[in-house]
């Protein structure tokens, strides 16, 4: 399997997996098409690299604890919310 393949399988993975995409290739589509299906960065594996790699997985981390952070508080609004409509049937139903 080829690293798009690999993407996108992992672009209908639920819940999405994170990845930063490694390559060799300076083909801009390609970094395109990766983001597009979900890609949090993508590298060049150049001269630089070692130089950007820790920026670019301290990035992806915050990312994904910001993600993680706002299901939870999505979640819990769900609930507050289902909480809040039963109170309201049963005051209604009084």
């Amino acid at each position: 399997m080829d690293g798009r393949a690999l993407a996108s399988r992992l672009a209908r993975h639920v819940p999405p997996v994170p990845f930063v995409v490694i390559t060799g290739r300076t083909d801009v589509l390609t970094a395109v098409d990766m983001m597009k299906q979900g890609a949090l960065d993508y590298l060049m594996k150049d001269a630089q690299f070692l130089d950007f790699l820790p920026s670019v997985v301290e990035r992806a981390l915050v990312q994904i604890n910001r993600e993680r952070r706002l299901a939870a508080a999505e979640e819990e609004l769900r609930r507050l919310n289902a909480g809040l409509e039963q109170r309201v049937r049963d005051r209604t139903a009084q």
